[in-house]
């Protein structure tokens, strides 16, 4: 049990096991949300895994995981939780959680550079785990060397598959220094706060946020404005903005704004003012230099 809400990748990891003899439910996700409780009644019996994201790619909805796991546990199956666009955003509780497996990587919020992913495994969940994809890392002794028996690791070290990228290491464990040094509930809390200022100040210039959150509700930092009859698409604005000093990601038909803890409510301001010029050349006042 998955949705077209998940990030593609993953999507496409489950749908790459029905010539195996899986079966993908995909829920649909009008308005770039989760309907939480589809996904609880499309759990039954035959359920094997079920694939909620703790964000979503596209619209930064938070979804409550907590129905989806327990309807899971009562029919024994298991739950993956992408939480790629959360983690290093805000603090990400995994066992608080109570899904078997949650996988993020440091490409995004957590400020890294791609080539490093983790994973977090219940460890009530890790023994029945056998992966497809191993290697000698996921051994139970690695530096044995032993091409004829197939061991597998204690927890989720299971999951390894070869010598990891050394450099990207490297470059991960400086950006998760720099993050627990500034601590991960005040960067929660500003991101926040950023986010906040995002929407408000895109409904203030009159651009249309898809799926905006209600007031309170659990939402990553990202805002997507859409990009209706604009010529380029999000793409061209994207490139545009990029030309104006401010960094944003195309996605399909909206462009991405996702400030972090390096960002100031004046950068918000700036990239508001520069979207609302492409979109409907209505920019508000004068603002603060661009960011670097």
């Amino acid at each position: 049990v998955s949705s077209v809400a998940e990030f593609p990748t993953v999507a496409h990891v489950w749908l790459a096991q029905e010539r195996r003899g899986a079966r993908v439910h995909q829920i649909e996700a009008p308005a770039g949300t989760i309907d939480v409780g589809a996904y609880v009644d499309a759990i039954d019996e035959r359920a094997r895994i079920v694939s909620i994201p703790l964000g979503l790619y596209l619209t930064g909805h938070m979804p409550d995981v907590a129905p989806v796991v327990e309807r899971a546990r009562a029919v024994g199956a298991l739950v993956f939780c992408d939480a790629y666009q959360v983690a290093g955003a805000r603090s990400v509780d995994a066992p608080a959680l109570g899904v078997d497996v949650l996988a993020s990587g440091c490409v995004k919020y957590l400020l890294g550079t791609a080539g490093i992913a983790f994973a977090y495994v219940r460890p009530e969940a890790w023994a029945s785990m056998e992966p497809a994809v191993t290697g000698w890392f996921g051994r139970s002794e690695p530096f044995a060397y032993d091409p004829r028996r197939l061991d597998w690791a204690d927890g989720a070290r299971r999951l390894d598959t070869g010598t990891p990228p050394i450099l990207p290491a490297y470059v991960a464990r400086a950006a998760l220094d720099e993050l627990s040094a500034l601590g991960m509930a005040q960067v929660g809390e500003w991101t926040a706060a950023l986010a906040e200022a995002t929407r408000t100040g895109a409904a203030e210039r009159g651009l249309s946020v898809l799926a905006a959150p209600r007031p309170g509700a659990p939402h990553t930092p990202t805002t997507s404005v859409l990009c209706h009859d604009v010529r380029g698409g999000s793409a061209g604005v994207e490139v545009s903005l990029r030309e104006r000093g401010v960094l944003a990601s195309a996605r399909g038909p909206v462009i991405r704004l996702s400030p972090h803890a390096y960002n100031t409510l004046d950068e918000v301001d700036v990239a508001l003012d520069a979207l609302a010029d492409l979109l409907i050349g209505a920019p508000r006042g004068a603002s603060a230099t661009p960011p670097a």
